[in-house]
């Protein structure tokens, strides 16, 4: 596992920089600021082969247990479509991995952030975590626990290696999908119930029982 800069990543692969820049000019039309500038051979467009949502086949009620089952799952479809390399960033320009230094940090969040993953990130980090299949448990803690506590502007974004993919996990621990290949959407859609994954149709529901429950976070009113 290593971090890049962000600039250096987005050159490095202009197809997912210009998914990225897609998604951001839609999220932030008014606030250019994190929208990241374009790279040499970023195509004007790139036409969608298909859109995923996959919830885990027999998700856990632990949410514990959940996050752990979610890692393994992602580093099996990973596998099974044969991409060796995860490519992870928060998907503002200029957004933190730390997120915001005034936003409320909930105790499992705060356990993540105490975590090796997290320590080797700089302050103020806006760049990207590149790593093997079998390293995503190892930063799932604190991808899973930014989501679920809305930390990182914008949530973590992940491509696989240079594909132009726009991946997120949601605060329900489902992954979302944008694939901008044909051939690999067609082998995400073969292999993900083999890799522990099952469609989701509709909306995405919370699926914890009591553990689920994140402690110190309350509505403030």
């Amino acid at each position: 596992m290593h971090i890049l800069p962000r600039a250096q990543r987005l050159q490095e692969c202009p197809a997912f920089a210009r998914v990225l820049r897609q998604v951001q000019q839609v999220h932030y039309e008014e606030w250019p600021e994190f929208i990241d500038p374009t790279v040499p051979g970023m195509p004007e467009t790139l036409p969608c082969a298909g859109t995923l949502v996959l919830g885990l086949a027999a998700p856990p009620r632990h949410i514990g247990h959940f996050q752990r089952r979610l890692a393994l799952a992602l580093a099996a479809l990973s596998h099974a479509v044969q991409q060796t390399t995860l490519v992870c960033l928060p998907l503002a320009r200029g957004a933190s991995w730390h997120g915001s230094a005034d936003a409320p940090v909930h105790a499992p969040l705060q356990r993540a952030r105490r975590q090796a993953v997290s320590r080797q990130l700089p302050d103020g980090f806006d760049g990207a975590l590149v790593l093997a299949p079998d390293e995503v448990p190892a930063l799932m803690p604190l991808w899973f626990w930014s989501e679920r506590c809305g930390a990182v502007q914008g949530g973590i974004v992940f491509t696989w290696g240079h594909e132009p993919v726009f991946g997120q996990l949601c605060v329900h621990g489902s992954l979302h999908l944008d694939v901008y290949n044909t051939t690999l959407f067609q082998r995400l859609q073969a292999q993900a119930p083999g890799s522990g994954w099952a469609p989701v149709h509709g909306t995405c529901v919370e699926p914890f029982g009591p553990g689920g429950r994140i402690t110190g976070r309350a509505l403030q009113v």
